[in-house]
């Protein structure tokens, strides 16, 4: 299994996984968000009818904006997954997940990210070209923990909320509905537990600085 290279850059820590969205989706504080959203029997139900966990479903989604990603990053067709400005356009993840969390395929995914792309590059985009590279990085075995995006994550999750599932709670707006909560849930007994915490430990008694408040 492929997992991403570890950077040998003194002082500089990374992320047990893609990134802290993605650590603590891993955690019991995801469970704790989809409670405060909707009710539990929902979600069990979905899962059942599916027969794999709502983190599956969502990472499998992910992965496939993570391959596409990978293969901008490999390629450098000119594709863009992000405004420009924090509070610019987003892409639309309904034209390729639907309401009923499922993937509508690559063809749709190019094309939503090709026309999301267009009037923020000068790049031609060829469809078929990225096709063809997309499936040949689709090849290359990747850890969903360190190809997901946590923000497509979140995405994902508002989808399955707010779509599937129908919630009604007001607080639900949009992703950052979901990452907001995220963070208000993680447990620090959960961040210490991370890797990146015992680095962050470590450094900071080699330095004789205290970077965490003790009990």
């Amino acid at each position: 299994m492929f997992l991403a290279m570890n950077p040998n850059i003194e002082n500089i820590f990374i992320t047990d996984f893609h990134d802290i969205e993605v650590m603590i989706i891993m955690t019991k504080a995801f469970d704790d968000v989809l409670r405060i959203f909707t009710i539990q029997e929902k979600v069990e139900e979905f899962e059942k009818k599916h027969s794999k966990t709502i983190r599956e479903i969502i990472f499998e989604l992910s992965d496939n904006i993570g391959y596409l990603k990978l293969t901008e990053k490999t390629n450098d067709f000119g594709l863009v997954f992000k405004p420009k400005h924090p509070d610019g356009n987003q892409i639309k993840y309904s034209d390729f997940i639907s309401d009923k969390l499922e993937f509508k395929g690559d063809p749709e995914l190019i094309k939503s990210i090709v026309n999301y792309s267009r009037n923020k590059i000068s790049k031609k985009l060829d469809e078929a070209a990225i096709s063809k590279k997309l499936s040949e990085t689709k090849k290359i075995k990747i850890d969903s923990l360190q190809l997901s995006n946590g923000h497509d994550l979140s995405n994902i999750v508002f989808i399955f909320l707010k779509k599937t599932v129908r919630s009604t709670n007001k607080m639900l707006f949009d992703n950052n509905s979901i990452e907001d909560s995220l963070i208000l849930a993680y447990d620090f007994e959960d961040f210490k537990k991370t890797e990146l915490y015992k680095k962050l430990l470590e450094y900071s008694k080699h330095n004789g600085i205290q970077l965490f408040r003790q009990n």
